[in-house]
């Protein structure tokens, strides 16, 4: 894949100044246009030959995007992404994880919206930090998981953060009593 036209603009505006390295630029430019152009030519070539497509590509340098089309589970398709958007990935990566997350965004919104606060906004935390952080005593505990009820937490969440924290589960009895829909 031959760098894109912004990319191109913004370092012809960058060498303007500098002629030779223009020159330059548009020289290398050029054979990575040659290069990419028979290599697609030796690819298109093996296909009519009847090889297969997969085995074809090996031709194809590693700087050409290629079209592909996959199924996933949603599970799966979130795990991918988390790994893809993390701070750490490399830039293009990140680039592809969250043009790749706008598309599921718009699809599935609630299910976004469960991942990116459970997910991509949670976080994990260690046995010392859980002992912490964890209220202390009946009634702050009661408190915590009222107030988490209060910003739309059913109970079968409910009962995963006492799970979390080492709570009791039958606190979440008191903010919740057990019954038909009380699984939200």
């Amino acid at each position: 894949m031959l760098p894109t036209e912004s990319y191109v603009r913004c370092a012809e505006l960058l060498l303007d100044g500098f002629p030779d390295r223009k020159a330059k630029l548009e020289r290398v430019r050029d054979t990575y246009r040659e290069h990419n152009e028979r290599c697609y030519g030796l690819y298109q070539k093996l296909i009519e030959q009847g090889v297969a497509r997969e085995i074809a590509r090996g031709v194809l340098p590693l700087s050409m995007y290629t079209e592909w089309y996959w199924k996933v589970d949603l599970h799966n398709l979130f795990h991918f992404l988390k790994l893809r958007m993390d701070p750490h990935a490399q830039l293009e990566v990140r680039a592809y994880g969250e043009a790749m997350a706008a598309f599921v965004k718009e699809h599935v919104p609630l299910a976004w919206e469960a991942f990116e606060n459970d997910n991509l906004m949670g976080t994990f935390l260690s046995r010392d930090e859980k002992a912490v952080l964890r209220p202390e005593g009946r009634d702050a505990q009661v408190a915590a998981l009222r107030a988490l009820h209060e910003r739309g937490y059913g109970r079968r969440r409910l009962m995963e953060v006492c799970r979390k924290l080492d709570l009791d589960e039958g606190l979440v009895d008191e903010i919740q009593p057990p019954g038909p829909g009380a699984g939200a």
